[in-house]
């Protein structure tokens, strides 16, 4: 073989390598990307299936069975008082 066919098989190796370096370096990259939004779209999916979110079971108003403290509900205290003791 010659010197120059020696070159153009060399130089078209090298192309090939790189071409096929290339195409590897791209699917690992996009294989990267979506092996991470598997894994977010799962960990959503986990979050969803668990309701993280605790729920309290309480009536409408915790406060209903409190007794009436209001006075001004209340009868007059001061019924059975005299008007006046002064007088």
């Amino acid at each position: 073989m010659s010197n120059k066919t020696t070159w153009i098989i060399t130089i078209s190796v090298i192309l090939i390598l790189i071409i096929a370096g290339v195409i590897y370096w791209q699917s690992k990259k996009n294989g990267g990307l979506a092996d991470e939004q598997k894994q977010l779209e799962d960990l959503n999916k986990a979050l969803e299936e668990t309701n993280a979110v605790p729920t309290l079971n309480i009536g409408a108003n915790p406060l209903d069975k409190l007794p009436d403290t209001n006075p001004v509900t209340e009868a007059n205290p001061f019924t059975n008082l005299k008007t006046n003791p002064f007088k």
